[in-house]
């Protein structure tokens, strides 16, 4: 019978011991040195702060920072009529303050790149609060440089910076798009002795990539040089110091990353003379001027590579997630709310 066949002492069993024994046990101590690992790992992970709690932390310190600096600016201006060393020394400090406040939110954002995979929500308020704060720290460099003029009076100060409060790029355009209201906004920012109010400015923008240098030596118009973009120059907004550039892109750029630059001059009034400085910004970040919808995917892959990427070989993947999540936020909703957020030590992605 099967009961006669599978008794322990005949048949294919004969000499197998199939008696029930007991695992080994791990002496007290043992075991929970190998439990207290996983213990602190989630213990660490509930009390950590979540990128919501961060943001709102770097959200909150960027306000106070943006009172500092009106107050700084505003006492730095009357000192300037009649400085003394220790109240050059008492702003110089409260300088340094503002300045490793600014620092720090700046890391705290930094960490949130690097450990977080954020919701489209999120991922906005940090892009904008990063490019907020780094505007705010060019404009302490300014008045830091005028009161360095003072202390060391050989030292020529920097009165002035042309920055990009807000861009659309990296993106694909097609030839004759045109970019909207508010997309594109350029600021000037400037020491506390300079004032712009009732200033006539203009602002011009230039299309700087190896293509366009290119077609420039190479095709002229009777009437000068082929124009490549449309609007490009722009009246600035004395008061705010806001120029902003609805651009229309008139040629592609044959599959080549370009980037903008833009260039004003400024005309300072001084007691003994006038002084005219010419300020350039700082490029924006790249983007594509494409013919066909054939060319879409590749420029799009290309802009996704140095989004993520830049000039470094590999990095943590949801570093390359937080890239894509950045150019295809409409698209993907649903994929970037069911993303956890990740811890630091995470699989790396090769760029290629």
């Amino acid at each position: 019978t099967m009961q006669q066949t599978m008794q322990p002492n005949s048949g294919f069993f004969h000499g197998v011991d199939l008696e029930p024994h007991p695992l080994p046990s791990l002496p007290q101590h043992q075991h929970q040195q190998m439990l207290q690992p996983t213990t602190d790992f989630y213990a660490q992970a509930l009390e950590a702060p979540s990128p919501q709690q961060l943001l709102q932390q770097v959200a909150s310190n960027d306000l106070k920072v943006q009172g500092e600096l009106a107050s700084l600016r505003d006492r730095q201006r009357k000192l300037l009529s009649s400085p003394t060393k220790e109240a050059l020394n008492i702003l110089v400090q409260d300088q340094n303050s503002i300045s490793a406040s600014i620092t720090t939110q700046l890391k705290i954002l930094a960490e949130i790149h690097q450990t977080y995979i954020l919701l489209p929500s999120e991922l906005y308020t940090w892009d904008e609060t990063n490019r907020l704060l780094d505007i705010k720290q060019k404009q302490l460099q300014l008045y830091q440089s005028e009161t360095s003029s003072l202390l060391v009076p050989p030292q020529q100060p920097h009165l002035l910076a042309l920055v990009i409060q807000r861009q659309p790029f990296p993106q694909v355009y097609f030839k004759e798009e045109q970019l909207g209201p508010n997309q594109l906004i350029l600021q000037l920012i400037t020491a506390s002795a300079i004032d712009l109010a009732g200033a006539d400015l203009q602002v011009q923008a230039a299309l700087q990539g190896e293509t366009f240098a290119q077609r420039k030596r190479k095709k002229k118009k009777a009437d000068g040089e082929e124009k490549t973009i449309e609007a490009e120059v722009q009246r600035m907004n004395s008061f705010t110091g806001l120029a902003d550039f609805p651009l229309k892109f008139l040629k592609a750029s044959d599959r080549k990353a370009v980037r903008l630059q833009f260039l004003t001059t400024v005309q300072l009034v001084g007691p003994q003379q006038n002084v005219s400085l010419s300020v350039q910004s700082e490029c924006s970040d790249p983007f594509f001027i494409i013919c066909h919808q054939s060319q879409f995917e590749a420029c799009e892959g290309e802009l996704l590579k140095k989004k993520a990427f830049g000039d470094i070989p590999s990095v943590v993947c949801h570093s390359f997630v937080f890239a894509h999540l950045f150019s295809y936020t409409s698209i993907f909703p649903f994929f970037s709310s069911q993303l956890t957020h990740l811890h630091k030590r995470q699989p790396t992605l090769s760029r290629g």
